[in-house]
């Protein structure tokens, strides 16, 4: 029975008493009981209604009668042993792009609930379960092994249903997709789900829930695994799967697919495709108002229901496996339900179908080419003719706005017959992608390269773009997922970014390069701003936009002495950045000024007395040197060196930004420069108390080769409210 026709059926109180009704209700066989048949249910009953005939084409359902209802109706076709419905089948276009069960079915059976009991092998080679009163478990498991082995002709019924077809269409060509023949039997799997009890009365959407589970149990987890799969889902006795045997919920089964939003609880998310599954509960718990001995009396027929709904709902599946994009007839009827709870000896009645594992109850199918309920008919196979399939490698793509993906390749293949042209077009794109398809068409075998470019203002996200391949005599398609990226940008920032170097020796600083956005890529370094003499090189080159790469720095012997900046940029395939570092040029025969920049990160090279500190940022680059603190200290805090101007030196320079809250009677900075050579100092700068912060240069000459000691000053009379410190950076000699 399929799961979405409109309104449910009602019986009125006094038949409710008396009789059985079979019902098409949202997938469901639905059958009212002749009485109630368990009292724990709180479920109200409602009021009687008797829907009309337009279930395929309008909002109702139509009621199946069973055979104790319709002896009582003259004009209902059981009467005769005939069909039920309007019309014969028709195709519905399928849901997801699934009609029908191509391949040759498998079906999984899921015991879900620890009331199962604890499980054993019986010597059938079939699972036993000690919960399980009358033997459901093994019954179920025997019918579905049987199906499609000695020989048997009921199964052929619905191989002549197929997909492909037109919607509306009553009947397949001999080269459509038919419904699969489950050779050497349909059972693939059997799992007994005790992790927990399963619920008293569990929705359609935990249902789903259930048959997603067992998809995963049984490593079926991705679409093309459960293309021609279905899961029976089989409830422990005294429960209530989605108000089975309840006032409101007098049926037998269903069948139906997670994705469908009308399931009670709503549709169920699965990550491994569309998931086909039946809601079989403990149909015994119904007794006859669910088939019990409804062909063989006595013992032997208590589990004739079991055969029957369970080959019921499987002849449906396989021929509306995403109901209603199946087949079905102008009131919404299914394969099965035209030809339910038929009675008697007839060829169409209900009677023991002979497998390898044994002979069951099972009810005729409504055959399209009869226009009628048969048991038996020949297979149908399809018929080869032309065919080909078409795949994408990689089938998922990356690509960051502003930038083109690789080359895809657009593959196809000859599946049967011989080869044809295959043109090649796309679905639909995401906001601002546009793709290069070359060719466009192929001969089957062939392939073709496609291109897609993100603009640099393409929507984010993952999209899901179809490839279809249209040929003379079929049509296919493949998804490809296309994930845009913000698009990819990075930083570059140079460490030191102050060195020195006499002539005739060299130096480094560190390119250092980041992600900013999007994904990795390589970037070229170049530098500018050599002066003669100077060469600049880095180890690696190109870098990925994640790494680092040293720049080597060589000062020629004539290079003349002076600070020089050189830039350096980082051209990426997506964007283009740069950063700088100043490199200061001695002459030979002094040191000069160790670490003025501080972008060791240390104070190495000074000499340090109270509380000093390296501090970020400084005037340029990452740090600054600190005498004193943001909080109060008592007394002098120096920062001192001694050096020997090099040759060539003329000047000595040095920036500083006072921090003083205070006044310049009890806090202040001073610098003072000590020729040692001549044992003659000057102040740079006085004592100086301001607040502003800002950064000041100081600049004095120096004689080259004489030997000088720098003291950078910060005084602080320890008051709370007027800490007292002083930044310095940049001491260099030029």
């Amino acid at each position: 029975m399929q799961q979405s026709r409109g309104v449910s059926p009602r019986c009125s109180h006094l038949l409710v008493a008396l009789c059985a009704v079979v019902v098409a209700v949202a997938g469901v066989l639905a059958i009212a009981a002749p009485a109630w048949a368990d009292p724990s249910s709180t479920t109200v009953p409602v009021e009687p209604t008797r829907p009309g005939p337009e279930g395929r084409h309008g909002p109702t359902r139509v009621v199946y009668p069973t055979v104790e209802e319709a002896r009582g109706r003259a004009r209902d076709p059981h009467q005769a042993g005939q069909a039920s419905g309007r019309g014969l089948l028709e195709y519905g276009g399928g849901v997801d792009g699934i009609g029908v069960t191509t391949g040759s079915p498998r079906v999984y059976v899921v015991f879900w609930g620890s009331q199962w009991g604890t499980s054993s092998t019986g010597a059938d080679g079939y699972v036993h379960l000690s919960g399980d009163p009358q033997g459901i478990a093994p019954r179920v498991q025997a019918l579905l092994a049987g199906l499609g082995t000695n020989g048997e002709t009921w199964s052929g019924v619905m191989t002549q249903y197929c997909e492909g077809v037109s919607t509306g269409a009553t009947s397949c060509p001999a080269n459509s997709a038919h419904v699969g023949y489950p050779t050497g039997g349909a059972l693939a799997g059997v799992w007994v789900d005790g992790s927990a009890a399963a619920p008293n009365q569990a929705s359609g959407h935990q249902l789903a829930l259930e048959a997603i589970a067992a998809a995963a149990h049984f490593g079926n987890t991705s679409a093309a695994a459960n293309r021609n799969a279905q899961y029976v889902v089989v409830s422990p006795t005294h429960t209530h799967p989605d108000g089975f045997n309840t006032r409101a919920g007098q049926f037998c089964a269903y069948h139906d697919y997670n994705g469908d939003s009308t399931l009670t609880g709503g549709a169920a998310v699965s990550p491994y495709g569309d998931v086909a599954f039946t809601n079989l509960p403990y149909v015994t718990d119904l007794g006859a108002s669910c088939g019990a001995s409804f062909v063989n009396a006595g013992a032997t027929g208590v589990l004739d229901g079991v055969t029957i709904v369970e080959g019921h709902e499987y002849a449906e599946t396989i021929t509306d496996q995403n109901p209603a994009g199946g087949w079905t007839d102008q009131v919404g009827y299914e394969a099965a339900d035209k030809c339910a709870w038929i009675g008697g000896t007839g060829p169409q009645a209900a009677q023991d179908v002979a497998f390898s594992t044994g002979s069951f109850a099972m009810q005729s199918t409504f055959a399209n080419d009869s226009n009628s309920c048969a048991i038996s008919h020949p297979i149908v196979t399809t018929v080869v003719g032309n065919d080909f399939a078409v795949s994408v490698s990689p089938a998922s793509a990356t690509v960051a706005q502003g930038t083109s993906t690789t080359p895809i390749t657009v593959a196809t293949q000859v599946t049967s017959g011989a080869a044809q042209t295959v043109g090649l077009s796309l679905g639909a794109l995401p906001a601002g992608v546009t793709a290069t398809l070359t060719p466009s068409s192929v001969t089957a075998g062939g392939s073709a390269q496609l291109t897609l470019t993100a603009a640099s203002n393409a929507a984010t996200g993952a999209a899901q773009v179809t490839v279809t391949g249209t040929g003379a005599a079929a049509t296919h398609s493949t998804p490809l997922t296309l994930t845009v990226t913000p698009a990819n940008d990075f930083s570059i920032a140079m460490a030191p970014t102050s060195v020195s170097a006499a002539q005739g020796s060299s130096t480094q600083s560190t390119a250092q390069l980041s992600v900013t956005a999007g994904a990795a890529q390589n970037v070229n370094l170049s530098v500018s701003g050599q002066p003669a003499g100077m060469t600049a090189t880095f180890a690696t080159n190109p870098v990925t936009s994640s790494g680092s790469s040293v720049l080597g720095i060589t000062v020629g012997s004539a290079t003349a002495p002076g600070t020089y900046t050189l830039t350096i940029t980082g051209t990426g395939t997506s964007a283009t950045h740069t950063a700088q570092v100043a490199v200061g040029v001695t002459t030979v025969g002094g040191v000069g000024i160790v670490n003025g920049g501080f972008e060791t990160g240390n104070l190495s090279g000074w000499t340090v007395s109270g509380t000093a500190s390296v501090v970020s940022p400084g005037h340029t680059g990452n740090f600054a040197a600190r005498a004193g603190s943001t909080t109060p200290t008592n007394g002098d805090s120096t920062i001192v060196q001694s050096f020997t101007a090099p040759s060539g030196t003329h000047n000595l320079s040095l920036w500083y930004a006072v921090h003083c809250p205070g006044t310049v009677r009890n806090d202040w900075a001073t610098v003072t420069l000590l020729d040692t050579t001549t044992n003659r100092s000057q102040s740079l700068l006085p004592h100086t108390c301001t607040n502003g912060g800002a950064w000041t240069q100081i600049r004095t000459p120096v004689t080259a080769g004489h030997r000088y000691t720098l003291t950078l000053l910060s005084h602080d009379d320890n008051q709370a409210a007027t800490p007292t410190y002083t930044l310095y950076d940049d001491v260099l000699t030029s």
